[in-house]
């Protein structure tokens, strides 16, 4: 365990740990929280053979921040409760952050302490406004820290490829060679020069500004965000920071109140749990059927009539799942993801539509835009970083956006096995890309009234 204080303790009850875990992936890997964060699951075996009683009253009394996540579970089982009677003791200015999972009414959170609601909050929502908290105590208390990637680049440590000692070894029979440590800000600074240089860059840069330029100022929605999905957020915001506005905070909502409607949306999941993209693609409320606008769409209701599944992985989570293939306008079959011998995902298809927003009238006269990055499986998502930056698929997909403002587009997704599970591997291929119409858009229905019909 780190050493005290550390940032962030979690109190949570075992029956709640599929919820606490994205949370906790979110801190841990987007925050850089890797060693400064305490969370039993992670830390079994350097508990074992200590005075738990002690060891959990010294933690969850020390640390800067504590997630609480209240539910039934967390009332009933009795060493939650003793947590909780630590956790009451802390300094009523910094005693909890509350995560309320449920409406269980607990003994010492009074009605009236704001809390968070679990049920309205997205993952990364939660993770980020623990972060915020964390880093208004620190300022409060003139406490001036950062997290690893900061730290190195701020005292332009070296780069990690290759230690002293191993490039030593590898240049031992190169008299006049020796290991040229550079620091790794002046490094980035040295790539990212060199890179403008290099053949078709401004090219490429040019496509992506042509393709999603109008994103710098988009609202982001998400849907429901399975394990892999956290990884592809990042990789997304990377992307996006790395060509567009990097002085803006990318939110990805999950409801309609947050979002601006009016305004360019970009819409992150399929049609199956992400409620932007089921209107977008012009399905029902429950998104069984569709009207035919696109010329490809997921037949929802056939796929689970199917009863296919399919086997997924990712960094120690396996879990089953519909296999959610891509049809032609009319419900016919087109491309169907691929598994290996076990059954488990190792082919998926990406979808990318850049299609008028047609959530409201204002929106859509105003030439507001609604791209939807919508995968048939979590494995294609994964590779969105990839994809976007990839300079043929740029290059077909701009050819037609010269033509039309608006697209389809299906990208097959090869993968091959890594210690995490099945990851996106090799060359991807545009298998259709298809130009579409304004006037098909002209009578969608607008998102209340769409939402009235449930």
């Amino acid at each position: 365990m780190a050493e005290l204080p550390i940032s962030f303790a979690i109190s949570y009850a075992y029956e709640d740990k599929e919820k606490v875990d994205p949370i906790v992936r979110i801190l841990k890997e987007k925050y850089g929280y890797k060693n400064d964060l305490f969370y039993a699951p992670y830390e079994q075996h350097k508990l074992i053979g200590k005075d738990g009683e002690k060891t959990f009253e010294n933690i969850f009394l020390k640390s800067k921040q504590v997630l609480v996540f209240i539910s039934k579970f967390y009332k009933e089982k009795k060493w939650t409760r003793f947590e909780w009677d630590i956790i009451l003791k802390r300094d009523e200015e910094n005693r909890y952050i509350p995560i309320r999972l449920d409406d269980t009414p607990i003994v010492g959170l009074p009605s009236n302490i704001i809390h968070v609601d679990f049920e309205r909050s997205s993952n990364e929502q939660i993770a980020e406004f623990a972060v915020r908290k964390l880093k208004e105590f620190e300022k409060s208390h003139g406490i001036t820290t950062k997290i690893e990637y900061e730290k190195t680049v701020a005292e332009g440590k070296p780069i990690s490829f290759l230690t002293v000692k191993e490039s030593t070894k590898k240049f031992r029979d190169r008299a006049k060679v020796r290991p040229v440590i550079i620091p790794t800000k002046r490094t980035i600074q040295f790539i990212r020069r060199l890179g403008q240089f290099a053949p078709g860059f401004k090219a490429k840069e040019e496509n992506i500004d042509a393709l999603f330029g109008f994103l710098q100022d988009a609202d982001f929605t998400t849907g429901d965000i399975p394990p892999d999905d956290v990884d592809s957020l990042r990789l997304f915001k990377s992307w996006f920071y790395k060509h567009f506005r990097r002085d803006r905070q990318i939110e990805y909502y999950s409801s309609l109140r947050p979002a601006d409607i009016n305004k360019h949306l970009c819409s992150i999941g399929g049609p199956v749990d992400q409620l932007f993209t089921r209107y977008g693609m012009n399905y029902d409320r429950d998104g069984l059927n569709w009207k035919p606008i696109l010329p490809y769409i997921y037949p929802i209701k056939d796929a689970q009539e199917m009863s296919t599944k399919i086997l997924r992985e990712w960094k120690g989570y396996r879990w089953k799942e519909t296999n959610w293939f891509i049809a032609d306008r009319y419900g016919k079959p087109k491309f169907i993801p691929g598994v290996d011998k076990e059954g488990v995902l190792n082919k998926d298809y990406f979808m990318i539509i850049i299609s008028p927003n047609t959530f409201s009238d204002k929106a859509f006269y105003n030439g507001q835009k609604h791209v939807m990055i919508a995968p048939a499986h979590g494995l294609a998502q994964l590779a969105v970083k990839d994809i976007l930056d990839d300079d043929e698929i740029l290059r077909q997909l701009t050819k037609v956006r010269q033509r039309t403002e608006y697209l389809q587009a299906i990208i097959e997704v090869p993968a091959k096995r890594t210690v995490y599970g099945y990851a996106p591997k090799g060359k991807f291929i545009i298998r259709a890309v298809e130009p579409l119409d304004l006037s098909d858009f002209e009578k969608v229905e607008q998102y209340k009234d769409w939402i009235c019909k449930r």
